[in-house]
């Protein structure tokens, strides 16, 4: 990913894998980031860096307003039975944001939103969407506009599997991979806020709660997933497919350990490479 840094594992990595029960890491890993900048309270580590971070153009509206437009558009659609969206969703999809991912004791896998929305077409007689689709990428991105500034509330049922799946995403986050031998956790916990060209490189607190993010580079937008992808390409190593089990345990991980922080997305970068 940041081909100059030097690949090492700091001293905090391994007191952070120390905590297997994840309220306990969670608390460990908020805690290092108050103690390593104790001036920076934890709802900052929300907000993007960037210049850009949600601005807004000269008609007044965020430059990713029309992807919103056409998502609140299609969430009120109806299907060919006369349902929309707003059938599948408490509050009619809005504001519901922080209510993923979820993991559903019922099928004991996590549940993201862009998986509910897929399962709402089909109840519906349509076909999924692919991941990276445009209309997918727009009802998520505006479903999620409407969510900003809600607490991040990710619940651990008490159910083992719940806790497997945790581990699993940590697990992820903290093992090295790809050509260059790097885990998520060197750069979003060692390297985090340091300097990587122009950019700073986001710590792990925060990092989800702003996606999707809106590229005004080139007008497109980036998902958690493909983010993640984007990541594994950076250190050479092969991606996964978008909304798989294993990024899907991930964002579960991730969220978990943002846990009282609150959403930020979509969020606006000119550039992918942060």
């Amino acid at each position: 990913m940041y081909v100059y840094l030097v690949v090492v594992l700091l001293a905090c990595l391994p007191a952070l894998l120390s905590a297997s029960e994840p309220k306990s890491h969670q608390q460990q890993l908020q805690d290092y980031f108050l103690d390593k900048s104790p001036a920076i309270p934890l709802s900052s580590y929300a907000n993007d860096n960037s210049p850009l971070d949600n601005s807004i153009t000269l008609s007044g509206l965020p430059p990713y307003s029309q992807q919103a437009q056409q998502g609140k558009k299609l969430l009120s659609t109806p299907f060919s039975n006369g349902h929309n969206y707003s059938y599948c969703f408490r509050s009619n999809g809005l504001g519901i944001g922080s209510d993923y991912p979820y993991f559903d004791v019922l099928s004991g896998q996590v549940k993201t939103l862009a998986m509910d929305v897929n399962e709402c077409r089909e109840e519906n007689g349509k076909s999924a969407y692919e991941y990276d689709h445009a209309d997918m990428k727009s009802i998520v991105l505006y479903m999620m506009d409407t969510s900003r500034r809600n607490i991040t509330n990710v619940i651990m049922p008490n159910d083992p599997r719940a806790e497997a799946v945790f581990n699993q995403g940590k697990t992820f986050f903290f093992s090295r991979r790809g050509q260059l031998d790097m885990a998520c956790a060197h750069c979003h916990i060692d390297y985090a806020n340091k300097s990587y060209g122009q950019q700073q490189i986001p710590p792990a607190l925060g990092l989800p709660l702003r996606m999707p993010r809106y590229d005004s580079s080139n007008d497109t937008v980036t998902t958690l997933h493909e983010r993640f992808n984007q990541c594994l390409g950076y250190t050479k190593a092969k991606p996964f497919p978008l909304q798989s089990e294993a990024l899907r345990n991930l964002e579960f991980y991730l969220f978990y350990v943002n846990n009282t922080l609150p959403l930020n997305a979509p969020s606006v970068k000119q550039s992918i490479h942060e």
